[in-house]
């Protein structure tokens, strides 16, 4: 066997080891490692051990494609519950609050024209 992709495996074995991924995920690394090993070693059944890789490269892709997705919608609704843009206000100061983060010139704009006409000294009027 290479030397370097020897100490490469080793190397990444003790990679698995030391984080703190599932114990299924490090399960399926470690036997992507052993099959490796078995193909690089010169396995008396080359075919065999490289289909073996092969077909535990397909798995494990797999299994990481599905988890991502999970992982992505987790965080999309996370996101959904504490981001004010996508959050449904519940009082006119609420609405007024986020309609002036989001869109400043705007609410400076009608503020603006609603002075203009003297709109807001009746809205204070209504509201002593």
């Amino acid at each position: 066997m290479n030397p370097i992709i020897e100490q490469k495996i080793k190397a990444t074995r003790q990679e698995v080891e030391g984080t703190n991924a599932p114990p299924e995920r490090k399960d399926g690394l470690r036997d992507l490692l052993d099959q490796a090993y078995a193909t690089a070693n010169g396995s008396p059944d080359k075919l065999v051990a490289m289909a073996n890789a092969i077909s535990l490269l397909i798995v494990h892709n797999v299994r990481a494609e599905i988890r991502e997705g999970a992982r992505m919608q987790a965080a999309i609704d996370a996101h959904q519950v504490v981001c004010r843009a996508t959050r449904v206000p519940r009082t006119l100061r609420e609405a007024m609050v986020s309609a002036a983060a989001q869109y400043p010139l705007i609410m400076l704009l009608a503020i603006g024209w609603a002075a203009e006409r003297g709109w807001i000294g009746k809205l204070v009027e209504v509201f002593k």
